[in-house]
């Protein structure tokens, strides 16, 4: 009964948009400074003699 009322929850799409958008909010902090990273790190080894 419990799991039917999630998934009901969870179906509704306020609720997914607000779930993926924390979601995406979760995960861009991370993945953005990865990429910034990379991102100097390959001007590190574009700049390498």
């Amino acid at each position: 009964m419990v799991f039917s009322s999630v998934v009901s929850f969870v179906r509704s799409p306020a609720t997914a948009l607000a779930l993926s958008l924390v979601l995406g909010a979760s995960l861009y902090g991370p993945v953005a400074r990865a990429f910034d990273e990379g991102q100097s790190g390959l001007h590190l080894l574009a700049s390498w003699p």
